[in-house]
């Protein structure tokens, strides 16, 4: 059976007429990772590479449990943050790049640091 190339028209139609139907009660993290680390926990999730050039993987259930340490970590200084003055400032650095938060801090605090 032989199949018909789209059109060049279909694209934007197909722009234009989507729709993302989400159920009321929908986990993205769960749907991209938490299934999977159940089901496959030694595929790979995720390829990467070093700026030093050496290439790594990151497997469905390491990533998972990676996932369970920030949300754990979040939702204890969440019961940290709760205790606090509203005039507390608490800083999460999530980019791994310590020096780029404090200089974003500094911004943020009118570089009175």
């Amino acid at each position: 059976m032989p199949t018909s190339k789209p059109s060049v028209d279909s694209y934007a139609a197909l722009y234009r007429d989507f729709r993302w139907h989400v159920p009321q009660h929908f986990n993205i993290a769960d749907m991209c990772c938490g299934r999977w680390a159940r089901h496959t926990p030694d595929a790979i999730a995720i390829r990467f590479e070093h700026e030093d050039g050496t290439q790594a993987t990151l497997s469905y259930g390491e990533l998972q449990r990676r996932a369970n340490r920030l949300s754990h970590a979040l939702a204890r200084l969440g019961d940290i943050a709760a205790g606090k003055p509203k005039d507390h400032l608490i800083v999460v650095n999530l980019s791994g790049r310590g020096d780029k938060d404090l200089d974003s801090v500094a911004r943020h605090l009118g570089g009175n640091w």
